[in-house]
């Protein structure tokens, strides 16, 4: 599977009205294209909007991404000031309770070379601990290339946020500290739309 993430940064006052016109016209495109498999927008706050997109192959990932580019130059350029920061990439995990009503997305920079022992790892240690906290969703690896590695756990609870936050640095201390030497970009919000495919 593929993921691509999209992160916006836009004027506040907007939110509520992009958020309305994607779940009206910019979704039916992307559950159009083959091998969908979901979608989401979460509220960041202050302005800030991260789209997640999955499918089934990188070649359909693609095609949304030409596909969002276009529908938001037709529809909503005018409310979103710059170009989106994206990531894609291959999801190496992908663990799915329930639709999320909150989300924490955390940016991890290493060595390419440490990736796959850090995912096994993930797999292995942290998975079991994330899936057992209160309000557990959904818990993601994407691997977006030259070490950028992108963890997304959801949850039916804000206080679950908190508490995973706490539990993934507290794994990384304790279990991947030589190969995570730096701290993550850590960005968490309100999901404001979940869509899957049927």
């Amino acid at each position: 599977m593929h993921g691509v993430l999209r992160q916006y940064t836009l004027d506040a006052k907007n939110v509520a009205e992009i958020v309305r016109r994607i779940a009206a016209g910019g979704v039916p495109i992307i559950k159009a294209i083959p091998g969908f498999v979901a979608y989401a927008i979460t509220d960041a706050g202050h302005g800030q909007l991260v789209t997640y997109s999955v499918y089934e192959t990188k070649a359909s990932a693609e095609e949304s991404t030409r596909k969002a580019a276009a529908w938001v130059k037709e529809n909503i350029a005018s409310m979103l000031p710059n170009p989106p920061r994206v990531l894609e990439g291959e999801l190496r995990l992908r663990e799915i309770k329930e639709p999320p009503k909150y989300a924490v997305m955390r940016r991890y920079e290493i060595d390419p070379k440490n990736v796959d022992t850090i995912v096994s790892r993930a797999k292995s240690g942290f998975l079991p601990l994330v899936t057992h906290l209160p309000g557990f969703a959904s818990y993601s690896i994407l691997d977006a290339g030259k070490g950028t590695l992108v963890t997304l756990s959801g949850f039916t609870t804000f206080s679950g946020v908190a508490e995973s936050t706490k539990a993934a640095a507290t794994f990384v201390k304790e279990h991947l500290a030589s190969l995570v030497p730096k701290p993550p970009e850590v960005t968490s919000g309100e999901v404001k739309l979940v869509e899957r495919a049927r």
